[in-house]
């Protein structure tokens, strides 16, 4: 149990790591006292001329000295918080001294940083300083102050128009001019790619949308964050205050999903954040438009009064006069007849049919791949007699059904080798003996090591005698198997159905977090995947493997909080987007425990493994199905068939079964059985008795006790 919760703790230690770190940090290489760092770009803020001077006589008092300076430059459009550590070395590497300072670095501003060292005032001396080196921690987590510090500007005169096509595509051209407080930086500018708003009827609409053909008047910068595409457009112009810019793009929204109407909705200001002193807007639709229809809402459905807007036949214009604030969202709505967009697009994109296509496909697979192997095995019959098969000894029969080497199969050479004719048992009254006929001239390597290491004392054993003559044997022929007989009844792990079955369910994590969080929030695709993966991984593994139900229970639990954690900490919202993201989740997780169901009970046989064990299969059944008419028969023609597979019984666990059937027939003692008076009865027991002392001796290492 320590061990499961120590790994627990591990991985949950591993999981977390990404989401506690927030900082980002830069370390410099070594660098001679007579050199300079000249520009270091560690993210938006620029490390310049970082270098250091030593003086002979430091500032007039006759003593040496050391100075250090730099700059640095924030080229973010918000103040960031910097640690800055200078560290000094001697000519082996060794750290002499250190300097800490912490620092608030102004948005788009520049700042001086100077380190002053008189000898006098330190324990080392200045000459001893051969090289330096500079640490700096961003501590400011930018990702996520990002996109809200906005401050530093605002839009005049900002110019919307829209052209309305027949498929509810739109054209999108804005025109604004921006006002900066100090000088020109780069702007944000958002557009949901998912985004919900509520009808004045109170149902709420989740829509998906597509971008494309993007023109900006400016260099940009575009990343996906929270269901928002955000452009980073333009650079830093220490001149200018204000910049015009110009805006165009493709605007797809897809199939409408309003019963009894058609409905065109845009949001002319989705809460981006910054303000708006003037805002005008021209909409062209390819039809006329009913005035009455026509509302401007906010996200929440409340109707916007201060709208000044004109309908001239399918143009729709208007303004607002007023400074709109950077909470405001303002969205035109229109209602329109039904049917008047057509042949509009659905808006899936390639992970989300994905995200439905293949678990559903997968999983088909999967149960094909059990009925195929359940026909194969309906498919095989027996009809080759008593004797499987005289190439294959008992304790190789014993393999190809269990897939290991077990003791009772290796005690089962005792009979195949005396019907063979290298054994003899004598039965005395209270014991017996196993008497070595002659040397195994065979080629079987296991059927040899048997006789070698049973006959490697002397020709005539006791029961005392066997527990020294089998000690190490099973290691053995364990290892003779395995290394020549496994890699023809079992695949290798990496070509096994239970690799193929993981290789899906890894696919079916990939494509299904992707889904969820290429519309959503990109940069943590791979944290998800990795995470969510492991747990999910884990599930299956512990919802499917014997072990103890309390570390069955554990490993869900750690598995459940590494699926849920990166979701929860990083994009839960993404599925309050809309049904297809929680539906496509649902069945994927199910999928994936079916396939993991199945995976866990499909053998890793190879072709010729399954074919053997199923004809084992038959051949077991065969024997126990015999009828009495079949077993006269058999006697006729061969009085010791049945001694003959008694081992291959006793492997099969069947043995009783042969015994019942020949209990009233007249057998005379097969010639390796050596005893004053036969009875089947006795010679059933007595061999019965020398398989499971050898057995214990197998079990035991050596012991019979």
């Amino acid at each position: 149990m320590k061990k499961v919760l120590k790994k627990m703790f591990i991985l949950l230690f591993i999981a977390f790591i990404p989401f506690c770190v927030n900082a980002k940090k830069y370390e410099s290489d070594l660098t001679s006292i007579n050199s300079i760092i000249k520009e270091v770009y560690f993210e938006k803020v620029h490390l310049l001329n970082f270098g250091a001077t030593k003086y002979f006589n430091y500032n007039s008092t006759g003593k040496p000295g050391l100075s250090f300076s730099g700059s640095l430059f924030n080229d973010y459009s918000f103040d960031v918080d910097i640690t800055l550590k200078l560290i000094l070395y001697d000519k082996n590497n060794n750290v002499i001294d250190s300097y800490l300072k912490d620092i608030t670095l102004l948005a788009n501003d520049m700042l001086s940083y100077n380190v002053s060292i008189a000898e006098s005032d330190v324990k080392y001396k200045i000459s001893d300083v051969n090289s330096f080196a500079v640490e700096a921690n961003l501590l400011t987590n930018v990702n996520a102050v990002g996109s809200t510090k906005k401050d530093n500007y605002y839009f005049e005169d900002y110019n919307i128009k829209v052209v309305v096509n027949n498929n509810n595509n739109y054209n999108v051209e804005e025109s604004f001019l921006v006002n900066f407080k100090n000088s020109v930086v780069p702007i944000q500018k958002e557009i949901p790619l998912l985004f919900k708003y509520t009808r004045e009827d109170g149902t709420r609409v989740k829509k998906k949308i597509e971008l494309s053909d993007v023109e900006l008047s400016d260099s940009y910068e575009t990343l996906i964050d929270n269901g928002k595409k955000i452009f980073n457009i333009g650079k830093v112009d220490k001149v200018s205050t204000k910049k015009n810019y110009f805006f165009k793009y493709n605007y797809n929204a897809g199939k409408d999903k309003l019963k009894l109407n058609d409905e065109f909705v845009f949001f002319l200001i989705n809460e981006e954040g910054f303000k708006i002193d003037g805002l005008f807007f021209e909409i062209v639709f390819p039809q006329e438009i009913d005035e009455s229809k026509i509302s401007f809402i906010d996200k929440n459905g409340l109707k916007l009064e201060n709208v000044k807007y004109s309908v001239d036949g399918n143009i729709l214009s208007g303004s607002f006069d007023e400074i709109l604030s950077s909470d405001m969202s303002i969205a035109v709505n229109v209602l329109l007849e039904e049917g008047y967009f057509t042949n509009c697009s659905s808006n899936i994109n390639f992970y989300m049919i994905m995200s439905y296509v293949l678990p559903v496909f997968y999983t088909i697979f999967s149960f094909i791949l059990v009925f195929v192997g359940f026909v194969m095995a309906k498919r095989v019959s027996y009809k080759g007699g008593l004797c499987f098969n005289k190439s294959i000894n008992s304790l190789e029969l014993g393999f190809l059904h269990s897939g290991k080497v077990q003791e009772k199969d290796i005690a089962s050479l005792i009979l195949y080798l005396a019907n063979k004719g290298y054994i003899k048992i004598n039965k005395l009254k209270k014991e017996y003996r196993i008497i070595k006929v002659k040397d195994y001239v065979e080629n079987d390597i296991v059927e040899k090591t048997f006789m070698d290491e049973l006959f490697k004392e002397k020709n005539t054993l006791s029961k005392n005698d066997i527990i020294t003559s089998l000690k190490n044997l099973k290691e053995k022929i364990q290892l003779i198997l395995e290394n020549g007989k496994k890699k023809k009844v079992f695949n290798d792990s990496i070509f096994s159905y239970k690799i193929l079955f993981l290789l899906m369910i890894i696919n079916i994590i990939v494509v299904m977090i992707i889904n969820l969080l290429v519309d959503y929030q990109p940069s943590v695709i791979l944290i998800n995947i990795l995470i969510s993966g492991v747990g999910y991984l884990i599930v299956t593994y512990s919802a499917f493997k014997t072990i103890k139900p309390l570390e069955k229970m554990l490993y869900i639990l750690l598995g459940l909080i590494l699926i849920t954690v990166p979701i929860v900490l990083t994009s839960y919202k993404a599925f309050e987007q809309g049904s297809l993201y929680i539906i496509s989740y649902i069945l994927n997780i199910v999928c994936m425990l079916l396939i993991g169901g199945i995976s866990a009970n499909m053998s890793n046989r190879t072709f010729y493994g399954k074919r053997m064990y199923n004809k084992i299969l038959a051949y077991k059944n065969y024997i126990i199905e015999l009828d009495d008419e079949t077993v006269d028969a058999e006697l006729e023609n061969n009085n010791d068939v049945f001694y003959e597979i008694m081992s291959y019984c006793f492997v099969l666990d069947i043995a009783d079964n042969i015994a019942d059937k020949l209990k009233d027939k007249k057998l005379e003692s097969p010639s390796w059985y050596n005893t004053n008076s036969f009875n089947l009865d006795d010679f059933y027991e007595e061999i019965q008795l020398i398989c499971y002392d050898v057995f214990l001796a197998l079990k035991n290492g050596g012991s019979i006790e």
